[in-house]
């Protein structure tokens, strides 16, 4: 069990903190593609570790993440207007590009006056159905992960968000790394959906409880496996094996159903 100390350092994401400033490291998927579907749409507020920022698709179908507040004079970015390949602030009618440069200032005539200033703008990359962005210093930005199921085609590739509410980021970890609460938590839920793959594979290991957990480290985070003995009709048992997968930071990819060849005893 950790310390109370040890448990906000581990779950506070603002930052300024440790753990914060060790997330803000990564590429973090923070929209679905479809949440900004149409070039020049309305811009949509994000709130990511405690900070808000105007997310938009300009007309050329790029998008764009700045900080919410307008650098002017702070007006929310997410009342403005998409046109014209950027972002204009409803408040003075400046005008951002993607990357923050300042297009228009029509409330200032010398046109050089929108060169002295840039609205804060970060690194975004579409891809797998989802939107990216890195939120850490620029001299350490890390190279974008080519994840495997961005190659699968869209019809072929299922991409949800949804949104937990009183969780943090640890909790729903330990939740999906954590085998043994599928069969008693979720056993009756999973059995009034009988069709599902998940379904099946925890109704089948509902008699085991208390599978059998083997981990392995990795130089990305840890693979573990889950073995259940589950009984037969015949009587005998059939090892039944989950797999499940951490990537650090927050990546985890839970494999549905049994992926290991059945052992018969």
């Amino acid at each position: 069990m950790l310390s109370h100390a040890d448990n906000m350092k581990m779950c506070q994401t603002g930052r300024g903190t440790p753990m914060g400033e060790a997330l803000r490291r990564f590429w973090i998927p923070v929209l679905l593609s479809e949440q900004l579907s149409e070039p020049d749409g309305p811009p949509r507020r994000l709130e990511i570790m405690g900070e808000t920022f105007a997310a938009f698709r300009n007309t050329d179908g790029v998008v764009g993440i700045l900080d919410e507040q307008c650098c002017h004079r702070g007006a929310s970015l997410v009342l403005g207007r998409v046109e014209g390949c950027g972002i204009r602030c409803l408040f003075h009618g400046w005008k951002f590009a993607v990357d923050g440069t300042i297009m228009e200032t029509p409330n200032v005539l010398d046109p050089r006056f929108k060169e002295k200033f840039r609205a804060k703008s970060y690194p975004v990359r579409e891809e797998g159905g989802m939107i990216w962005m890195y939120m850490g210093p620029a001299e350490l930005e890390p190279p974008f992960q080519p994840w495997p199921y961005f190659d699968v085609p869209a019809e072929n590739r299922l991409t949800v968000a949804f949104v937990v509410d009183e969780c943090n980021f640890v909790q729903l970890g330990e939740a999906l790394v954590d085998s043994s609460h599928l069969t008693i938590l979720h056993k009756d839920i999973f059995a009034r959906d009988s069709d599902t793959v998940v379904a099946v594979a925890v109704k089948n290991a509902g008699a085991v409880a208390a599978p059998k957990i083997e981990v392995q480290e990795t130089d990305f985070g840890l693979y573990y496996a889950a073995t259940r003995a589950v009984p037969t009709e015949d009587g005998g048992t059939v090892d039944e094996v989950r797999l499940a997968t951490f990537v650090a930071p927050f990546h985890y990819h839970n494999a549905n159903g049994n992926f290991s060849a059945s052992l018969c005893r």
